[in-house]
């Protein structure tokens, strides 16, 4: 909600907006895509508040049970989008089903899961060339790029399994520098990528790529990505006095349980 309502005023005061009390209160309630253009808020909103209750259900099933629940629930997301053409990609039930497999690989003593693991890297690699395949087998059908690599692909869900467990068994050390820098992603993708200011973004790209020089259209698309990244991080470390606070009160208040409570 913080970063919506930023993103809002700071399109007011370049002049991309006009200031309005409604469009301020649309802002700042994130419940619809259409107010912020971040399509998953509002799940993560609601699997944020179910997870207390989610995480119970979970733990009380046997490995049998955890296994056979994680591959319906993958299984009902492809069934929807690919059969059904249902738009699950931003749906609670979509959210659902990869806390669902996150929960599993966390705390799976699944034999097979290590044998896969162990060929995490070629079965990665494997799944980018299918769907790579299948992409240009099929770029004549208009809609379908949209389709092969959408969240919903039970294929694309599994890349990500495999990748996730490549870097699992990669062990990498921590890095302090690495860390705070990437502390601050999730809101840069936020400033970025919100319905108020992703257009100032979209206009600074498409000029960069009107240069006539390849070369110095690349030189430059890569120095905005990076000065606009480490800016936007800049923004974030300075208004993290702020917010950080605030989401420390709602933590040490239990307001956030209260409200799982509330949804169960």
């Amino acid at each position: 909600m913080f970063y919506c309502v930023l993103c809002y005023l700071l399109s007011v005061i370049i002049g991309g907006e006009i200031l309005s009390l409604k469009d301020l209160i649309n802002s700042a309630i994130f419940i619809s895509a259409e107010r912020t253009g971040l399509w998953f808020l509002s799940a993560y909103l609601y699997l944020y508040c179910f997870s207390a209750v989610m995480n119970t259900w979970l733990k009380s099933r046997t490995q049998k049970q955890l296994t056979v629940f994680t591959i319906i629930m993958v299984l009902a997301i492809g069934i929807m989008s690919f059969l059904l053409r249902v738009e699950t990609f931003n749906t609670f039930i979509l959210f659902l089903a990869l806390y669902s497999v996150g929960y599993y690989l966390k705390h799976t003593v699944d034999k097979y899961i290590q044998k896969i693991k162990a060929y995490s890297l070629s079965l990665f690699v494997a799944t980018v060339l299918f769907l790579s395949v299948w992409g240009i087998l099929t770029i004549h059908q208009i809609g379908t790029e949209s389709t092969i690599f959408c969240y919903t692909n039970p294929f694309v869900i599994l890349q990500a399994v495999f990748l996730f467990l490549v870097f699992d068994k990669m062990k990498i050390k921590s890095c302090n520098m690495i860390n705070h820098i990437a502390a601050s992603s999730f809101m840069v993708y936020m400033m970025s990528e919100n319905i108020h200011t992703r257009k100032y973004f979209v206009s600074i790209v498409r000029s960069i790529f009107s240069i006539d020089s390849e070369y110095l259209t690349i030189v430059t698309y890569v120095v905005f990505f990076f000065v606009a990244y480490l800016a936007l991080t800049a923004i974030d470390k300075v208004l993290s006095k702020i917010y950080i606070p605030c989401i420390n009160w709602i933590n040490n208040t239990g307001m956030m349980k209260k409200l799982s409570i509330l949804f169960s």
